[in-house]
């Protein structure tokens, strides 16, 4: 599907650069290229292929500081125990900083809500998150729902892989109306 404009949506998968949950990424590809939009990968190293937690492997397209946040629908954060490695980099978080202000969507799954509460964009958004992590949401401002998957405007948060599929769906669903509704803001 296309925007009424005739422009191919775009997200990019930042994916930890190990113990990702692989299923997520399969999951979102698959709904995403049903629903029209393209994605790519985004580590924090391009350098070789990067290591999931079930020894699937994926080479990333692009570091995650190299993101072209004008170009790009949605940031989508990949979960999995090593989300929880680029929890405190800086310069994610300052990319997620601008996106949000961009009116970007955001998705973020399992472990990876904590990337954005890191970033400090969730205080008092309604979010979930994996149940063993709510104490840590809860810490940044945010209400954890408990809900399988939670969307509080521009953000789409999912409390685990279990739920990836229906994540992938709703997310596409309001890239697309995101996309239509309104003409890409510019990121600073």
């Amino acid at each position: 599907m296309f925007n009424l404009f005739g422009k191919k949506r775009h997200a990019v998968l930042v994916v930890p650069p190990k113990q990702f949950d692989e299923s997520e990424i399969h999951a979102i590809e698959k709904s995403f290229k049903r629903h029209g939009i393209k994605t790519r990968c985004a580590s924090s190293t391009t350098v070789g292929s990067i290591s999931g937690l079930h020894e699937g492997k994926i080479k990333p397209c692009m570091r995650y500081t190299e993101i072209p946040l004008a170009e790009t629908d949605a940031i989508i954060f990949i979960g999995g125990v090593g989300a929880l490695d680029i929890c405190n980099d800086f310069n994610l978080h300052k990319i997620i900083q601008n996106a949000n202000k961009a009116g970007k969507v955001l998705g973020a799954i399992d472990y990876a809500p904590l990337i954005l509460a890191h970033a400090e964009i969730l205080r008092d958004k309604k979010v979930t998150v994996l149940e063993t992590e709510v104490h840590k949401i809860e810490a940044s401002g945010a209400q954890n729902t408990g809900a399988a998957v939670e969307v509080d405007g521009n953000i789409v948060t999912c409390k685990s892989a279990s739920y990836a599929t229906d994540f992938a769906d709703i997310t596409a669903r309001i890239i697309q109306q995101a996309s239509v509704a309104q003409p890409q803001a510019k990121a600073s």
